[in-house]
This record gives structure tokens, sequence and C-alpha cells, in this order.
């Protein structure tokens, strides 16, 4: 099971175990599934053996992944213009090929004991193909939403209009090869496509001047909608596919509101906001909040050094009793992880 340890404390608080009682079982049920020690003998069990978990961090899933990825990004950012060259035609067709031998191979693998990995990772990279496939059919017919956008390599470089349908036509992808293959690196087309899709459809709205932060501000309702998609998939137990849609929101958030209130109040403004991340973070248990929260505190403070405080002799000295304090403060809440933990959600409502 996909169980996290402050969870496990705060769960055996309210069913009365006593937090002694609750870091002792915890050590032993580590002990027996990943340091490979035995469980003790009045318990009855077996010892068990050091086995890493399905999908962990192994030699093979690396291999996997690494090699997953090298075929999405050779047949996505990596694209020539060898392939532009040869026309929109070539393009479709050859697109369409290569997903179609890709997700059958992957389908193949998917549906075999033992490698679902690598089999998901394939269906994964002919979802990837689909906003090639979509380019080449648009550059051969003409059908651009908003003029023609130029090559396929300023997808990833250039906001435009014309390049929604190409990010809706992956979304759909996505959720169609969901459905038959459930495995979650299949959310990351979804999440990605998001993303470029809240600055894509501000250009077809208003045009490719952006005066008045238009694009900032869909981002911010992106990343919002997003973040609120991730925690539902948590809630629903379905934790391991939020990890994109965690990752996307949280950039598409974070970086509208970094664009956006640049400048006094509201770099203060975003320093209160990663705080506030930070501490969501140890609600949802999600990494990638304080990853980013991290990020934002030490771009404010950054500003505060360069441009606010730039001549001052004291803010270095004061900045490293600040420091200290927060290196103080982590090791008082990790001793009282799961109490705090849980006087936070008490402070939500149940639902």
């Amino acid at each position: 099971m996909d169980v996290e340890k402050a969870p496990f404390l705060s769960a055996a608080e309210r069913v009365g175990i006593s937090p002694d009682a609750a870091d002792a079982l915890w050590a032993t049920l580590a002990g027996a599934a990943v340091i490979g020690t035995s469980v003790p003998a009045s318990s009855g069990a077996q010892p068990a053996a050091a086995q890493p978990a399905a999908g962990g961090f192994s030699v093979a899933n690396v291999a996997y992944y690494f090699g997953g990825f090298i075929v999405i990004g050779a047949m996505t950012f990596f694209m020539t213009l060898g392939w532009q060259n040869a026309g929109g035609p070539f393009i479709f067709f050859v697109s369409l090929l290569y997903a179609a031998i890709l997700g059958g191979l992957g389908w193949f693998l998917y549906r075999r004991e033992g490698s679902r990995t690598p089999g998901g990772i394939l269906v994964t990279a002919a979802v990837c193909m689909v906003p090639l496939a979509i380019y080449g059919f648009q550059d051969w017919h003409h059908l651009w939403l908003d003029g023609d956008p130029g090559t396929y390599s300023r997808f990833y470089v250039l906001i435009h209009g014309s390049w929604m349908w190409m990010e809706i036509g992956t979304i759909v992808a996505s959720l169609a090869a969901l459905w038959f293959v459930r495995f979650p690196l299949l959310t990351l087309p979804i999440a990605f496509a998001l993303w470029f899709l809240s600055m894509d459809v501000t250009s077809a709205i208003f045009g490719k001047h952006d005066d008045a932060g238009q694009i900032e501000r869909l981002a911010l309702i992106f990343g919002l909608a997003m973040l609120a998609i991730s925690i539902w998939l948590d809630r629903s137990g379905h934790r391991a596919y939020a990890f994109w849609t965690y990752a996307y929101g949280t950039l598409t958030l974070f970086g509208g509101l970094a664009i956006l209130w640049n400048g006094e109040p509201g770099e203060a403004l975003f320093a209160v906001i990663c705080l506030i991340a930070g501490l969501a973070s140890i609600v949802l248990q999600r990494r990638v909040l304080i990853v980013f929260a991290a990020l934002g505190i030490a771009a404010y403070l950054g500003h505060l050094a360069w441009d606010v405080f730039n001549n001052s002799i004291l803010f270095p000295f004061a900045l490293t009793i600040v420091g200290l304090a927060i290196v103080g403060a982590g090791i008082m809440y990790q001793r009282k992880e799961a109490a705090i933990r849980t006087a936070l959600l008490s402070l939500l409502p149940e639902a």
C-alpha cells in the first residue's frame, strides 16, 4: 500500500494508539517491507525479503522511463525541420503510424504480467503523437484557427490560438487511453496540454498583444482548477493519478502570480501565498507544493536583498537568524508532526 508516515501516525492517534506505539508500529512495518528485517516472532509473521515495490525506483524502471521519455522527446520537443520540409501529409500519416505501432506494442505489453510499466509508457508515447498528427492535418489542409503559427517546433515556445485543436485533441486522446489503460503517466500529456491551452486560448480570445495580463489571470484560473482536480483525485482514492496535475497546476498558478504581481505590495502577497502553500503541503502530503513555495519565498528574499535592502549591512545577519529559526521550527515540527497535522486538519470542514 502507498502509505506515508504522517497520515499513518495521524490515523493511529485518531483511533487511540499512543504516538510511541504508532512510531514503533511504523518502524516495524517499514523494516519488514523495505529494509528486509523480520517482524517480531510474536506476530506470527514470516521474515519479509527486501523486494522493490512495484513501479518503484529500480534499474528496470529507470530504463523504462528513460527510454520512454527519449521516444516521446524525439517525436515532440526534438522534432527537426526535416519533417517540416516533408509537408503536412507526411507528418500526419507517419505520426498516425508511429502512434499505432507504439500504442499496439504498449497495449500488448500492458496486458502481460510483469510488463505493465513499459506498456503504459509506450501507450503514453503513442498519445504524445496526437498533437503532431493534428498539426500535420492542419498544415495539410490549412485549417488554422488564428492564422498559420509556423513550424511545429514553435508549439513549445510560441503562444498562439491556432495550437488549441492540438491541445484539445491531446486531452481527449489521453482520457480515451486512460479508459483502457489505467496508468498514471497518462495524466502527464493531459496536464501539459491544459497548461498550454490556458495560454493559447487567451491568445485566441484577446489577440496576440497581452497588455492587460489576460494570460496571467487565466493562468490563475486554470492553475486553481487543476489543483482542485488534483485534490479530488486524492480524495477519491486515485492519488497516483494526481501527480502531474498537481505539478502543472502549481506551475501554472505560481507562474501567473509571479508575473502578474511584479512589484510591491504584490510580491509580498505572493510570499504570503507561498507560505500558505507550504502549510497546504503538510495537509495534502504533496511535496510539489512545498518545492514551489520554497522557490517563491527564495525569489522574494532575493527581491528584498537586491532591491529593497540593497545597501543594508544588517540584512544578511537578520536573514541568517530567520533561516536558523526556520531550521529550529523544522526540528520542533518533526517531533510533533502528527499532532500538528491533526491540528491543521481539525481547522478544516470534514468534507
